[in-house]
Order: C-alpha cells, then structure tokens, then sequence
C-alpha cells in the first residue's frame, strides 16, 4: 500500500517519487516544499523530527511545522531559503525540551513537465568522534551521498551522461572504491555495455567496453538470480565470476566487487559494480544497502532520460504534422472522440472565414453556430454528424453548399489505433467552386458557340457568359457602319433576360480603349475612371472587362464585355478563368461577326 506522502508527489508528477520509498529510509530529514513555502512531501525522518503524522504535515506552511532558531531568537519567515547565507548558517529547533542543532541544504527545482519544488535536506549536527569519521562508511557519509543525488539537477532532468557521472563519482567518494562502472543490457540482452566508468585515482570517465553472454555466461545467470546485490569479497576465489578474474578484474588489479543490480517497471536492466583494488575487501550489510540504493538512483536518471527522449519525439513529430498540415492544400481539422478541437490548420481558419476569438477552448458551441449559419442546408449538415458520430469508424465523402454560392469538397476519416481504438475525426475541405464553375462553363460553352448561328448565336452567347462568369451583364457590340465613334450593340443579357440593344458613343467610355488594339478590365471603380459614361453610371457598374472582335485580316469589327455592379474577384485564378472564358466566346463571336 502506497503511503500518503508518495500518492502526493504521484498527483504532482514528481519524478522522484520513485525512490521516496528509499529516502524514508534516511535519518536525516527530506522535505519538499511549493514555491510558497507550502509542504509538498516529507520523509519519516522529518516527520519524526516534528514529532508529527504526516498527513498532519502534507500542505501546511513549513515555518509553521518547524520553527527555526538562530542565537536563541526565531528566524524570520521570510528568510529566502534558497540563499547561501541559509545554507552557511546553523539553527536549533526545539524538539520536546531539548533544543538540537541542525544544518539545512536547498535545492530548486523548476521545470515544464514538474511542479516547482524547493527540496530542503535537514541534517542533525551529532559530536564526530575519530571512528565514525575513519569509518568507509559512516552514516554521515551516507547520508551526504543521498542528500547530494536527491537534489542533483542531472539525474532529474533527463541529461543522462552527467546524471551518470555524478552518480559514479559520488559512489566511489562514499564506498572509498577506486573505480564504480555502470553496465546497461543491450535490447536482446545478450550484451551488458559500460555505458560510464568512473576513475577516482584519474578522475576520468571511460565508456564503451562490452561483456557478452557467450564469453561469460556465468556471471550472466548469477544476474538473472532477483538478488539485489552480488557480493564478492574476493575475485580470485569467488566461483561466480571467475570468467571475469584474469580477462578484467586482475588487470585492472581489482581484488573485491560488489554489484548492485538495476531495476526499472520490474525488469532487471544492468548493474551498478563497486570495483575495490589492493586488496580484497569485506563488504557490509550497510554498504550492501548503500550500493541498491544508489542503483535506484542509476534507475531514475534512465527513467527520466527515456521520458524526456519520448517527449521530444513527441514535440518532433507534433512539429512535423503541423508542417504537413500547414503545408496542405485543404483545410483539416482534427476532432477528439468528444468532439472537441484538437487541431486545425490555417488553410481550415480561411476557408471558413473564421475569427481567431472562436477558436478558444471554451467558444466551440459558437464556432459551431457560425458554421452553420453559412451554410444553404445546415440539417443535411447535421444530419452526417449524426451518422458518423453513431459509426465512428466509416469514411465519408460529400459537398457543401454555402448561402454566399461556395461549394467544398467534403472528406471525414476516424483517427484509430492499430487495435482499433477510436481517437476521434479528421476532416478535410476543399474549395471546389470554381472546378464547378468550369465544369458548367463547358457545358455551356458548348451550348453558346456550337448550337446555333447569326442573332441566335450571339443572344445565347452573351446569356451563357453571364451564367459561366457570374455577372450582371455581357453584350457584344459592333462599329455602327459610317459613325466611327458610335458603337450599336447586337446582344444585351442584363440580370435574368435579354435586354433591348442600344447606340452609344464610345468617346467617354472604356471601349475606347478596346478599338485601340487594347483588352480593357477595371476590377472595380469603373465609373470613377470614366465619370462621363451615362450609361454605365445609371446601371451602378463598378467592374468592366471587354475584349476586340478581330476579323481573319485582324481588322476590329466589334467588342465583347462583361460587366457587374460589384468588383471583380481579383485573385489570379479567377482572372485567368475570365480572361480564358472571355476569350472562347469572343473567338467564336468574331467568327459569326465576319460570317
């Protein structure tokens, strides 16, 4: 059963947490606290020197739980606790009726995936006596080497190779060995590769060696045994590792070792080996204990490392799909299985003419209102949501009609795992109005210039370029014979029907310009430019495109135009789709003009 403290750093997804169960073992004192000072997280050890349960202690203001004293007055709670005058000072605490002097360390941890943390490390200050200070391992010693690796930066955020030196080299301080060495397994196991070698006599680091399973495959079943630990007080007669005596352990003059073994999510992944040179050495139970300890630690630099690898794979990839969504043709949004927003490109946002301010989390309902309200069937809409949301795994392929005369192409697939598990929608739009447009243009242009000759031909030409273009109006027009500034028009379509010809005088309009030699087109303010056109001032004009009817001598006998009482769509795509139609009809219309 998980206690208190551990379920807490569980919730704030503190890494630590694995290894609080090892330091509840500590005599000295652990606590973690919030940027405000707020306990997050205790040991046993801090818990008894409070003289407190720790629920009691779980989110109460540390200065509270354990009031400080320096020179006989209380320190001040506003004391920064990270500062080095705190670190440098001794206080006492009052513990019953004793007062008992303490040494504190800090620590701050502040990172994206963690919550701030300010770790403290309580250390009671005991009378040394020669023999503990003499000891290879005394408890102080010990707990200076956990204190030390609790609050090291390297083994928490995931920088493995200088997590795995601070670790080594703090190894081989407190266990008084020469060297400590760190063997990880290779994927399949048969291989244990040194991924760090730490010297103390050199103070060098060395990676790269290997031990095989096929040249040691003793050594290799006695780590397969669950023990925590190998011990061996002398290599030249421990059967268990007499394939390692003359190939690695005597060159190196190293006469006991000892082995902690690496766990990580239940698996046996390496081992931790404590190499003492000179001569052997009998390893005790305390030392045991330390050795698996410090391998726990060895488990979370591993465990931390691999987590920061997956997250910046994740933030790779997340990165790669914006690219490729950004970089599509057609508007994607993708959709979780509650159908909430989970990401969308910009070419989605224009295509829907979306304001920025309904995109936010909480607006979704309005976003779906707006969407709506654009559409010309929005129950048909609602309708295919339905379905799919009743069948998440079906594809769905359909086009959209929109009030302002838009049509998308409409694609919907399920976002699944490779087990089939649902994580929603994707959806894809395209514009594809103006591929209809053409497509209908064909039809008739077919039906303007092919089907009929004469007058017929020129009133079906004009009414099929207002029905291909999307205009108010189009009219073909010829040089009235003996009035070279009159011009009389032979077709007029105006809005829904055919219109009764007209004569005008070219002077102060843009035609003008075509019997120059000229194609003439005002995407907009035509009237402005040519105030004196009566006719096209009456008829609210704005836009105007007019081509020449050339006969086969390239003599011009006419013109042809387009006209509305609103700009002309200035992009390149439907200019070119004007300029082409245009073209056609005004080809065809010279053709029958000379004819």
């Amino acid at each position: 059963m998980e206690s208190e403290s551990t379920t807490s750093l569980k919730k704030n997804h503190f890494p630590l947490h694995q290894i609080a169960p090892t330091l509840d073992l500590m005599s000295d004192a652990v606590v973690w606290l919030t940027d405000s000072n707020k306990i997050q997280w205790c040991n046993q050890a801090f818990a008894h020197l409070v003289e407190k349960d720790k629920p009691e202690i779980l989110g109460e203001d540390f200065w509270r739980i354990l009031p400080l004293y320096c020179l006989g007055k209380l320190v001040n709670s506003e004391l920064d606790l990270l500062s080095t005058e705190f670190q440098k000072t001794e206080y006492e605490i009052l513990q019953g009726q004793k007062w008992q002097r303490v040494k504190l360390s800090s620590n701050f941890l502040a990172q994206a995936e963690f919550a701030s943390s300010i770790i403290l490390t309580i250390q009671k200050l005991p009378s040394r006596t020669r023999s503990n200070i003499n000891c290879p391992l005394n408890q102080f010693q010990q707990h200076e080497a956990l204190s030390h690796l609790a609050q090291s930066k390297a083994v928490v955020t995931g920088d493995l190779t200088a997590a795995l030196q601070v670790i080594t080299e703090t190894a081989a301080k407190s266990l008084a060995v020469n060297r400590v060495s760190v063997w990880l397994y290779n994927r399949n196991q048969t291989k244990l590769e040194c991924v760090d070698l730490y010297e103390k006599e050199s103070n060098r680091h060395l990676v790269g060696l290997e031990r095989s399973n096929t040249a040691y495959p003793e050594y290799f079943n006695q780590l397969k045994s669950n023990a925590r630990t190998i011990v061996v007080n002398d290599v030249r007669q421990d059967e268990r590792v007499k394939e390692l005596k003359d190939s690695y352990f005597l060159p190196a003059k190293i006469l006991a070792n000892l082995d902690a073994l690496i766990w990580l999510a239940g698996e046996i992944i390496g081992v931790l080996s404590y190499e003492h040179s000179e001569k052997p050495r009998v390893w005790s139970i305390d030392e045991e204990n330390f050795a698996a300890v410090i391998a726990n630690f060895v488990a979370l630099a591993l465990e931390t490392y691999n987590r920061t690898q997956a997250q910046n794979r994740l933030a790779r990839n997340h990165a790669l799909l914006t690219a490729q969504q950004e970089a599509a043709l057609d508007g994607i949004l993708a959709i979780d299985e509650h159908q909430r927003i989970i990401s969308y490109n910009q070419k989605f946002v224009e295509l829907w003419q979306i304001n920025s301010q309904l995109l936010k989390p909480h607006k979704h309902r309005q976003l779906f209102a707006y969407i709506l309200s654009q559409l010309q069937e929005p129950e048909e809409f609602l309708s295919t949501l339905e379905y799919l949301k009743q069948h998440p795994q079906a594809i769905s392929r359909d086009e959209i009609t929109f009030k302002d005369g838009r049509v998308f192409d409409r694609y919907s697939s399920p976002i699944s795992a490779n087990n089939g598990e649902n994580y929603g929608r994707v959806w894809y739009f395209r514009d594809i109005t103006q591929t209809q447009q053409r497509q209908a243009a064909l039809s008739l242009i077919v039906e303007g210039v092919t089907t009929a000759i004469g007058k017929s031909f020129f009133q079906a030409c004009v009414r099929c370029l207002v029905a291909v273009t999307r205009v108010k109006y189009a009219f073909i027009a010829q040089i009235k014979q003996d009035k070279s500034n009159l011009v009389e028009t032979i077709a007029v379509w105006q809005d829904s029907e055919l219109a009764e010809n007209f004569t005008y005088d070219m002077t102060n309009y843009p035609c003008a310009g075509i019997y120059q030699g000229r194609e003439v087109c005002c995407l907009d303010g035509v009237t402005t430019l040519f105030p004196q056109a009566e006719i096209l001032t009456n008829l609210g004009i704005k836009s105007y495109f007019g081509l020449p009817l050339t006969d086969s001598e390239g003599k011009i006998q006419g013109h042809i135009a387009i006209l509305d009482d609103k700009p002309i769509e200035d992009s390149d795509s439907n200019l070119e789709f004007q300029v082409s139609i245009l073209k056609i009809f005004a080809s065809r219309a010279a053709a029958e003009m000379q004819r």
